[in-house]
């Protein structure tokens, strides 16, 4: 039986809640690594800080990722150049490129040095990647059109090399350690409110409160959504499947086309402690069928692929919130300009553009002059036009699941008997119950997301139950795993 945790070192004990300062400068709500570079550097400039989450340091979206670090991000500069212009696919190269170098500094002996290569198999792919090509070289970065020998098939590649991969629960420990007096570390500390307050905000966390003057909310979507990101990034899922392989491997792979496929391996002391990492299938989150079954194919894809797979070792997902316009959101929450910050919208490629966006964040804070990626990746930019339709679908998509998913819940009743591993939604008298048998326990919960009222869907590859609203997930016996929500199932 495989394990549904990441195969990364063991998070740390967490630390004690400590007593929560009554005010700081800065209050930055998530631990990843957005979270964290914004602590670090704004610790370095002597900003007092309180650093707070809800799990702990390094866990959530960043805990569960691949952890692939590059400026290499599969086929975006071509579509960055045509949207927004060179300059801005220019500066999103620079500010990548430059926020990989300064993790590789923090990760010291945790980093792994890779190549990236982006795969192109049929005809359409390639000639797709010849452009790819001249565009990502156009922004700046020096690829080169070189195919993989790790890759199984005749393909072409685009590789860039001096790129890297980590352990992401140890590149989280050297990045806290990194963390000065300035700064604050609170795990386990959920944040429940953020109110207004005369020259910055109050930040609840239970019945404690913090004052701040900032405050950086970089939580994947915003547990607190004063500028309407619920609407306009789309959360996505996406599988992982650790198999042992006796050989070491090199380059981070990911493909262009369908089916998506991302490989990286993760070395051992000898053969049988090596593995390979296979990802893909991904779907929005909350509406992806039988999860199940996408664990199974991504490893049916490895045996027919790749020589000498052994066991599954341990299976588990990964999410984050795709930018509608191939951009991530960096800058004020909302329009009032009352010292809020937000860093969401990744779009899969959290590390280096994590740390990016925390270099945005920190230089407004601070009353530095802004970037050119600091100005494409404002929160108030106009979208493109390509961008507003991918908004407008995703949110026809929201439309469906809410009607559809109450409707199918109001409709049929929660049966007397379950099987292990099942759940359903359904009615029983007046409520709407989500209701799971896991490890020979029965959980019943409301099915109610306490989000914006989405009715939660049963992931029965995670044992989880995942709102295809906003993205929220919880684990089987209701609490929260990942927001926007920061309250359970009732």
């Amino acid at each position: 039986m495989s394990s549904h945790d990441p195969v990364w070192t063991s998070h740390p004990t967490p630390s004690a809640p400590p007593a929560l300062p009554d005010r700081v400068q800065v209050v930055v709500i998530g631990a990843g690594i957005a979270g964290l570079s914004t602590a670090v550097r704004l610790g370095r400039a002597g900003v007092r800080t309180l650093l707070a989450t809800a799990d702990v340091v390094g866990g959530g979206v960043t805990g569960r990722s691949n952890s692939k670090v590059t400026a290499l991000h599969q086929t975006i500069y071509a579509d960055l150049a045509d949207r927004h212009g060179p300059e801005t696919a220019r500066a999103y190269a620079e500010a990548n490129t430059e926020a990989l170098g300064w993790l590789r500094e923090l990760a010291g002996d945790v980093w792994q040095p890779r190549d990236a290569v982006t795969v192109a198999r049929d005809a359409d792919e390639r000639q797709q990647l010849g452009e790819e090509i001249d565009a990502a070289r156009q922004a700046g970065l020096d690829v080169l059109d070189s195919a993989s020998d790790d890759w199984p098939d005749p393909h072409r590649g685009m590789r860039l090399t001096g790129q890297g991969q980590v352990d992401p629960v140890a590149l989280a420990g050297r990045m806290r350690a990194e963390l000065t007096d300035a700064v604050t570390v609170a795990e386990h500390t959920r944040a429940t409110g953020l109110l207004p307050a005369p020259g910055g905000r109050i930040v609840r966390f239970g019945n404690r409160t913090v004052r701040a003057a900032h405050v950086v909310v970089a939580t994947g979507m915003p547990v607190f959504d004063r500028g309407g990101y619920f609407a306009l990034c789309e959360p996505e899922s996406s599988y992982l499947v650790a198999m042992r392989h006796p050989g070491e491997g090199g380059d981070m792979l990911i493909t262009t086309g369908d089916p998506k496929v991302s490989i990286r391996w993760v070395p051992g002391a000898t053969p049988d402690d090596r593995l390979v990492l296979v990802g893909g299938q991904p779907h929005r989150t909350g509406a992806g069928g039988l999860t199940s079954q996408r664990y199974t194919a991504l490893e049916s894809w490895a045996r027919d692929n790749l020589d000498g797979v052994g066991d599954v070792v341990a299976r588990w997902s990964a999410m984050d919130f795709m930018s509608p316009d191939r951009l991530p959101f960096a800058g004020p929450l909302n329009r009032v300009g009352d010292g809020s910050f937000v860093i969401t919208g990744m779009s899969k490629w959290g590390f280096t553009l994590g740390a990016a966006c925390a270099a945005t964040v920190s230089r407004a804070i601070l009353g530095e002059a802004p970037t050119p990626f600091d100005r494409a990746v404002h929160p108030r930019r106009l979208p493109d036009l390509s961008g507003a339709r991918t908004v407008v679908q995703a949110n026809a998509k929201v439309g469906t699941h809410m009607t559809g998913g109450w409707a199918g819940a109001v409709l049929k009743r929660v049966p007397d008997e379950l099987a292990e591993g099942d759940g359903v939604v359904g009615r029983r008298g007046v409520d709407v119950v989500a209701s799971c048998r896991v490890d020979g326990e029965r959980h019943d919960n409301r099915a109610i997301c306490p989000h914006l009222g989405g009715i939660v869907t049963w992931n029965d590859g995670d044992r989880t139950w995942d709102c295809p609203l906003h993205g929220s997930r919880f684990e089987h016996d209701g609490d929260v795993r990942h927001g926007p929500a920061n309250r359970p199932l009732g």
